[in-house]
């Protein structure tokens, strides 16, 4: 198994304990914008470290703007994960979010020029299956949690493929870093009465968040390196079907049990076809 592959389910699980952790958190009635900013923060201070401290990178006007514009998906990234989290089940969110792989294909090819093969086709339209059976559309209609996790899933699919056109230039610590940096000047600027916030989020369970923001920074740094060496839609089929965990850990221990068949169901199905687009892409 080469050691891409390896990196990817690693970070896949580490992206899936973030999401049960930032979930509990926020369900606990901390402040969603004020939680990303601060893991944000401590990943920025992280691989600026790590870029400082380690060999000389060229950034070119093209390479720069390529840069600028990862960093502000990532802001709206970041934000739409945040919100959504405050307000949708974990195992419904967790399912949703995965349309991502519905987007990057079709962003891949449009992008970097990488044609659909049809088994890609066939494999998108399990997803799809699956993805309307666990996440019901109607809601989409009456929940904004929802509304967020499908807008969400589209900007993900295109930080993914931007970070992969990125990652044929720099460091994936470079590429990190300047993904976390507009995140922390422009998401205070979102807040009413951001220092107060901000000094109420330290006060309370500060070090817990701060592994939680650890595990962010790890999970993510070893899908960029995973990234950086295979294709982008099997590395996302990979790191994303690790997302049962999220699904036992909401219906186990925050107890969302409404609609448990359906999701375990759709679910399922939507493991299929990411374990189609995985063993055939």
């Amino acid at each position: 198994m080469e050691l891409w592959v390896l990196l990817a389910i690693a970070g896949g699980i580490g992206s899936n304990i973030f999401n049960f952790l930032t979930r509990y958190a926020l369900r606990d009635g901390d402040d969603a914008v004020t939680f990303a900013w601060l893991f944000e923060l401590i990943r920025g201070v992280i691989f600026a470290a790590a870029v400082f401290t380690g060999p000389p990178q060229t950034v070119t006007v093209w390479g720069g703007a390529l840069l600028f514009v990862v960093g502000i998906i990532e802001v709206v990234c970041i934000y739409l994960y945040m919100k959504m989290h405050s307000y949708v089940h974990l195992s419904i969110s967790a399912v949703i979010i995965r349309m991502r792989l519905i987007w990057i294909p079709i962003l891949a090819f449009v992008l970097l020029h990488e044609a659909l093969q049809a088994h890609e086709y066939i494999s998108i339209f399990i997803l799809f299956t699956g993805l309307l059976i666990a996440g019901a559309p109607h809601k989409l209609k009456h929940d904004k949690g929802v509304q967020y996790a499908y807008i969400f899933s589209f900007f993900g699919a295109l930080l993914a493929v931007t970070m992969k056109m990125a990652s044929d230039l720099f460091s994936p610590s470079m590429i990190i870093f300047a993904m976390s940096l507009p995140s922390i000047v422009v998401l205070p600027l979102l807040l009413k009465q951001p220092w107060g916030k901000i000094r109420g989020l330290a006060n309370e369970r500060l070090a817990a968040k701060i592994g939680v923001a650890l595990i962010n920074a790890g999970s993510f740094y070893l899908y960029a390196v995973a990234l950086r060496w295979g294709s982008v839609s099997i590395v996302q089929a990979i790191y994303q079907s690790m997302m049962i965990f999220s699904i036992i850990l909401g219906i186990v221990l925050l107890r969302e049990r409404e609609d448990i068949l359906r999701k375990l169901i759709g679910t399922a199905i939507t493991l299929a076809g990411i374990s189609a687009l995985t063993l055939f892409s």
